[in-house]
């Protein structure tokens, strides 16, 4: 059975949930947020070990009836029980620390046996540090588009085409008046003020495609198992997922023909995915 820790109204998630139910694969989704308790732990030098949870969204779930995880984001936490019953609240505040430290030795336990399973995404890598993968990169010989962190316009070395994007992940703010979202925006140097916090710049490379997924379009075989998205200069195609199809879905919406027809593919999953 394959595992999946996501978040709710995770659009990517239930994409490739439709994938799993059109190859009837089983799986198990949990979402940040879940109500999670812990109902045993065996561990024993005879037999490996033995990890049960109870979910209210989903009821046992047994470690060891997982065969894959797929860790897209969030995180498994365990509940602690009310205790608004103590009326002593700096007793109450001492025993629920003392409660959250022994889920989180729980939880780390658990972290550490999921990524003993085949997996795709870990907890530990749930949020990759940029500056830390263009340096790696730099170091192999790859090409990176020239970065710079500056809180003065003044700083700002390059004349051309800039760039600029969160340097942690994509900030989504919610007001009054609605939600808004950062991207990764086009800089008029022009119109910056002479300081700013810290922020990132880069050179713009002009791109034909963006491709979603590693994959072999010839053959059809993903080495993540999901399907690819080939973002153009046209827009964005993406396959029409139906879990009731008879035939595997893999047509793109109307007046997207242009693609390519090798990049039209059905993903195949690997075995130890199903």
């Amino acid at each position: 059975m394959i595992l999946i820790i996501s978040q709710k109204n995770d659009h990517s998630t239930s994409e490739v949930i439709q994938w799993l139910l059109y190859y009837k694969a089983r799986f198990v989704r949990i979402n940040r947020g879940d109500r999670l308790t812990l109902r045993s732990v065996s561990i024993s030098g005879e037999q490996r070990c033995i990890f049960i949870l109870l979910s209210k969204e989903h009821g046992e779930i047994n470690l060891g009836d997982i065969s894959t995880v797929w860790y897209r984001r969030g995180e498994i936490q365990f509940q602690i029980p009310n205790l608004q019953f103590m009326r002593n609240a700096d007793l109450r505040r001492q025993i629920f620390q003392h409660l959250k430290n022994e889920n989180k030795i729980l939880e780390d336990y658990l972290q550490n046996l999921l990524y003993a399973i085949p997996h795709i995404g870990t907890y530990e890598l749930r949020s990759i540090n940029k500056l830390f993968v263009l340096d790696e990169a730099r170091k192999l010989g790859i090409e990176i588009p020239d970065t710079s962190i500056v809180a003065e316009k003044k700083l700002i070395e390059n004349s051309g085409k800039l760039i600029t994007k969160c340097i942690s992940e994509v900030f989504t703010p919610t007001a009054e008046n609605g939600k808004f979202m950062t991207y990764t925006e086009s800089v008029n140097i022009t119109k910056l003020k002479s300081a700013f916090f810290p922020s990132l710049f880069q050179t713009l490379v002009e791109k034909e495609a963006d491709v979603g997924c590693a994959s072999s379009p010839k053959t059809a075989e993903s080495s993540t198992g999901f399907s690819i998205i080939c973002r153009t200069c046209c827009g964005t195609d993406s396959l029409n997922i139906s879990s009731t199809s008879s035939t595997a879905p893999s047509s793109f919406p109307p007046g997207k023909n242009s693609v390519p027809a090798e990049w039209r593919t059905v993903p195949v999953y690997p075995n130890w995915l199903l």
